[in-house]
This record gives C-alpha cells, structure tokens and sequence, in this order.
C-alpha cells in the first residue's frame, strides 16, 4: 500500500513539473527580429568624373540605382574607351562597379538616404567600403562617392552623383548610349605608324603648328614637338629628342612609354613620306635640360629658345609640365618663369601654385639647378 501511494505521489509532481515548464515556455517566448521596412521608392543619382590620369585613363561615368528592395547598385562607364557596344559584354562598362544598401533615414535631425556601398571581390569580401549620405535639395538628392580608380587599391577619387525618383536612363545600354564618345584624330599632316603582327597599335600624329601626339588605340599617351631641316628629324617627348632615322623618305623612330609602375613598352614608328610633314624650327641641340631636387622631389626646367621654356615635376612617376617663358639673371644665374596660360583644373592649379614660388639658380656648367623656397613657402 505504501509503495501504491510512493508511486503516485512521484507521479504528481513529474506532471505538475511538466505543466509548469509548459506554462513558463508560452508565457515567455523568444522575441523575432523585426525586419528592415522594405523601402516604397527607388532612386536613380548619377554623375561624371573628368580627370587626366595618363595610364589610369582620363575619366568615368557612374550610373547609382537605389532599388524598391534595399540594395544599391553602382554602375561605371569608361567614355574615353570609344566602346559603346552592349553592356552584356562591353568591357568597358562594369555593372556593379560597387554594390551595397540603402535606405531613408534621418541625420542630425534630416530627413535624407542612407547609401553603404564597397566593392564586393570574386570570394565575396568587400574593399573600399563607405556608408554616405544623401540629402533632397530642391527635390534633387546628391552626395560625393569616394571610388578607387582601381578596385583594392587606396588610389581614390570624389565623384558628385545627383539625381532622383525620375530614372535618367532606363537601363545600362541607355547610359552607355548617352555617354558614349567619338573619337576624333588630332589635326595632322602626317602620321608615323607602330604595327605588331602586323596590326596599328600606336599612332604618331604630326601637326602642322609642330606638335606630335602619341596614341595607343583611342587613348593619348604623349605628346611633344618636332624639329625638321633638309638633312634631319628630331622628334621631343618629355623634353627628351629622339632622333628619326631617315631612308631615303622613310623616316623611323623608337619610344619607350613609361607607365608609372606598370612596366613599360617600346614602339617604333615609321612613317612612309616624311615629305608631307614641313621644316620647323632648329635642332634639339638649341635645347638645354636644367634638373634639380627640392624637399626630395624632381624638377626640371628646359630651354626651348631665347625666351620659352618647359617647367616640368614628377607626379605619380610622370612628368607634368607647363609652358613658360623666362628671363635669367646675367649676374646670379637667377631663373624667372612666367607660365603662358594659367591652369583652370584644380589640381593642376595647385601644382602650379607649389611650383611657381621656388626660386631656382642654374648651373651652366653641368646643367643642374639650385631651388630654395620663400621662408613663408618653405
């Protein structure tokens, strides 16, 4: 009797702690994630970006559609490619330059779009990620995009995209027919020709006024002038003369293109007639290349004539100049340079301004130059 009354009593208590487990789990459930509210509008902001980057290219176009689904999707156009092909397949044009998300929100108490973008590699991680803020300025929003002009690297650049609700361009072919360029050759009275396999890959424009352009394909990779008389062709890059080779009226030439970082390539140019292109000026011997170092960066200034000469320094391994003219102290070998055109690209502007306040003594001797800057420049 007494283990009949041990057992049910052992029962009791296993059901009574069963209903109060089962009273405790419904009465304090797990509490679920609330989702992101799916956002009701999309948006579409785009935006042009001009820059000569000599190898890097000279520019990008940027399509940003914010999608009814929260996801950002950043699109980039070369227009400096002379591609307009389909976007399926056109090289040139990357579908998600950058990816990422957005939505509306409120900063410091304003209404605006929340925009996280990043450039997504191949295993999924994310590179050059930024979150930006996008405020509605009489129904326009805008905002400055912060992109690497190289996916991974922390070469960047500000592009300003604007736009809105309306879409400016229905899709990617859209934009790329909107954007597209056409290229047109320099004016020129000849031209020197690089082939491999028997393919044009680089062209030497020669003009009328003495200048040369070097192309690869569409893209602008040097330029320089020319000297020309009855016995000689002097062809001047980067102040440098390179000789042509004349046979008879072919005339050729070699030119290494430095690319910064990047190796470089040789070209040789031949062209059929050098009959077609006119005499101009006197012998790259008239020229005098002036180098010097100031703050541990290279500048060199050289002697064109009686009264020009070219300033040129060093920015990202490349050599960028301005046209001048100058007059130079007989007495203390003082140097005065008066650039021709004032720059109106904000870099280039600010290159100027560093440069054109050094004062530079040259050696006639060994044809270096002495700098020293202003004490309030220095």
């Amino acid at each position: 009797m007494k283990i009949k009354k041990l057992l049910v009593t052992l029962l009791a208590v296993v059901m009574a702690v069963g209903v109060m487990t089962a009273v405790a789990a419904c009465g304090d459930p797990k509490p679920t994630p609330t989702p992101e509210p799916t956002p009701e509008k999309s948006y579409q902001l785009t935006g042009e970006f001009r820059q000569d980057l000599q190898a890097m290219g000279q520019g990008f176009d940027f399509m940003l559609d914010l999608n009814k689904d929260g996801s950002a999707v950043c699109a980039r156009y070369n227009p400096f490619s002379y591609d307009s092909s389909d976007a399926a397949s056109n090289r040139n044009y990357t579908a998600k330059f950058m990816e990422g998300t957005w939505k509306a929100t409120k900063k410091d108490g304003v209404d605006c779009l929340q925009i996280k973008l990043a450039v997504k590699a191949e295993d999924g991680t994310e590179q050059n990620g930024n979150t930006f803020y996008a405020y509605d300025v009489a129904g326009v929003y805008s905002f400055d995009l912060n992109f690497p002009i190289v996916p991974g690297m922390s070469f960047t650049r500000d592009v300003t995209l604007s736009g809105g609700e309306t879409k400016t361009y229905a899709d990617a072919n859209a934009f790329i027919q909107a954007k597209k360029m056409t290229f047109e050759a320099p004016a020129h009275v000849a031209t020197f020709e690089s082939k491999k396999d028997e393919k044009v890959n680089a062209t030497t424009y020669v003009a009328n006024d003495g200048k040369v352009y070097i192309y690869t394909g569409y893209t602008k990779i040097a330029e320089g002038t020319y000297t020309k008389n009855e016995t000689e062709m002097k062809v001047i890059i980067s102040d440098t003369p390179i000789n042509v080779t004349i046979d008879g009226n072919k005339g050729t030439f070699a030119y290494t293109y430095d690319m910064g970082g990047y190796g470089s390539t040789t070209y040789t140019f031949v062209c059929e007639d050098l009959t077609k292109i006119p005499a101009k000026g006197g012998t790259p011997s008239e020229q005098v290349k002036y180098t010097g170092t100031l703050n541990e960066t290279p500048y060199t200034i050289t002697i064109l004539s009686a009264t020009e000469c070219k300033y040129a320094t060093k920015v990202y391994g490349y050599d960028v100049g301005f046209e001048c003219t100058y007059t130079i102290n007989a007495e203390t070998h003082v140097i005065t340079i008066t650039i021709k055109e004032e720059p109106t690209n904000p870099g280039m502007k600010t290159m100027w301004d560093g440069m054109k306040d050094i004062v530079w003594t040259l050696n006639e001797a060994d044809h270096t130059m002495t700098g020293v800057k202003p004490a309030a420049q220095a």
